[in-house]
């Protein structure tokens, strides 16, 4: 009779009391439950009388796009309480680059760049309140830039580009070198959610034959 209740703050059965010489708070199942909801799972219970009972979570499989999106969307959250801009960089290896650099050394390599580069850019081209993610599998890495307006974006932009594309020891050892192209986008004006300001900076990137295409 109690299995509707015992994720409730503070709830204690009866009988389990009954049982035990010191009693709990009525909080564990409760920090339980909201440890699961905020990862997006869901716990629930089974019980039958003199038998015992069954608990079991499921949580759901993120990526690291989803990872990443959720992240931006927290920080989109916290612009908006605060009334302040946030902007969005994408520095990207041009798509047919992209696609030449993992015919010839894989996608680990790639991945191997692109990681890299982003420790050069967090070596000191960006604050440290800034998030950066690395997306492998379309040759991108993000750059979200909290209390940053686009005047101060496109700042950041050029300082990234001329050091990025001048910086040629991210392949040292290999005969090819990928070039690098950006876009930006402002929140709010040129969107208001992860997927909106993403599709704007990727439709910035200064190259034609690039998929501008949002996943997630």
């Amino acid at each position: 009779e109690g299995i509707n209740h015992i994720f409730d703050k503070f709830y204690q059965v009866e009988s389990s009391l009954s049982m035990q010489k010191q009693s709990g708070s009525g909080l564990g199942l409760a920090i339980a439950k909201s440890i699961v909801e905020v990862h997006g799972g869901e716990i629930q219970c089974k019980s039958k009388e003199n038998e015992g009972s069954t608990f079991s979570l499921t949580l759901p499989i993120i990526d690291r796009e989803m990872m990443f999106l959720n992240s931006l969307k927290s920080e989109i959250s916290t612009a908006i309480q605060k009334y302040s801009p946030l902007s969005i960089l994408v520095l990207a290896i041009k798509i047919a680059d992209y696609e030449h650099f993992v015919e010839l050394y894989g996608e680990k390599e790639c991945e191997r760049i692109l990681n890299a580069a982003k420790e050069r850019v967090i070596e000191g081209r960006i604050k440290k309140t800034d998030l950066i993610n690395i997306t492998p599998w379309n040759g991108e890495i993000v750059v979200v830039m909290p209390d940053t307006n686009g005047t101060g974006a496109e700042i950041v932009q050029r300082r990234i580009e001329d050091y990025i594309t001048g910086n040629k020891n991210l392949i040292e050892g290999k005969p090819y070198c990928p070039t690098f192209i950006s876009g930006i986008a402002t929140f709010p004006e040129d969107g208001k959610s992860p997927q909106e300001l993403l599709y704007v900076a990727r439709k910035r990137l200064k190259i034609d034959d690039r998929d501008m295409g949002v996943t997630g």
